[in-house]
Parts: C-alpha cells; structure tokens; sequence
C-alpha cells in the first residue's frame, strides 16, 4: 500500500464503489415554525407610549415641552437632543421623545399637539420606534475600520497622537 493510499488521498477503486460513498448532500430539516419565525428579523415595532416631537424652533426649551406635553398626562421621560459635535455643538436638534406613563396620553398627546404650532413652527407629532430588533436595542460604537476592512486616516491619527 502506498503511503498516498494510506493517508487517503488517493482511495482505491476497491475500497469506494461509487460517488455517493464520496459526497455527502445537506439534509433539510424543519424547524419548530416559532423558532423560524424567531429568527428571522422584523420590522420596525412602534411604542405606544413614547412619541417623537420634531420640527422644534431653536428657542424651545425642555421646561417648554414638559409645559406641553404635561398637559395631556402623566410624563415619565423626556429627551431632549443636542450636537455633540461641529459648529452646532452644544444647540438643539430640534426634535425630542416624550414617553407618558400611560399609552391612553401619549395617544391623547399625538392627537392634539400634531400639526399645532409651537414657537411658529407646526409640530410633528408621531409615534417613536424602537431600535431594529438585530441591534437587540444596545449601543453599537462607530468602528474605527472602513468597509473595505482599513482603517480610516483619522483613526490612524489619533492612535498615533496617543501614543505620544
């Protein structure tokens, strides 16, 4: 026997008759339809109690909103978002969510404030969505490595300059 046979890189005809002895075919097999259906990602759902307010004036403060808002129900949360960064560092985005304690207010809240005015500008008043369902909800950082798997010149930059 020959040591290529031996190592079986080289099968002899004897020993296999057919193909099928070589190859091997992947077998289907059905899941449970709730675990399929578990693992497939899903749209967007929306939350009934928390609501996204946009078109915001710059002046619009978050006592303002809490005023607002306070009126048709008990608040839990408020968020307000500002730049972090850039030129506008430190100023209003322009939108916030409000989440009520009860979904009965938050629906009262996005039929009576939508398209009302605020500070001159007609507010836009809908339901928030949460984060996609892949993302599991939890913060993901930026990567410091392109899509072509290289990192950018300015992640270079800063690991050189800290270093230092």
């Amino acid at each position: 026997m020959s040591t290529a046979a031996f190592l079986g890189l080289h099968p002899s005809p004897a020993v296999v008759s057919s193909t099928s002895e070589l190859l091997s075919y992947p077998t289907f097999e059905p899941e449970a339809s709730t675990s399929a259906v578990a693992s497939q990602p899903r749209a967007r759902e929306t939350l009934q109690d928390r609501l996204y307010i946009g078109n915001l004036h710059p002046s619009v403060t978050e006592h303002t909103l809490i005023q607002v808002f306070s009126k048709f129900g008990k608040l839990s949360n408020l968020d307000f978002l500002f730049h972090k960064t850039g030129a506008l560092k430190g100023k209003p985005r322009g939108y916030a969510f409000v989440e009520y304690v009860s979904s009965d207010d938050a629906t009262r809240a996005l039929a009576a404030a939508h398209g009302k005015l605020l500070h001159g500008r007609k507010l836009v008043v809908t339901h928030a969505h949460q984060a996609p369902l892949e993302l599991g909800g939890a913060y993901l950082p930026r990567r410091a490595v392109n899509e072509a798997g290289r990192p950018t010149t300015l992640s270079l930059i800063k690991s050189s300059t800290a270093h230092r």
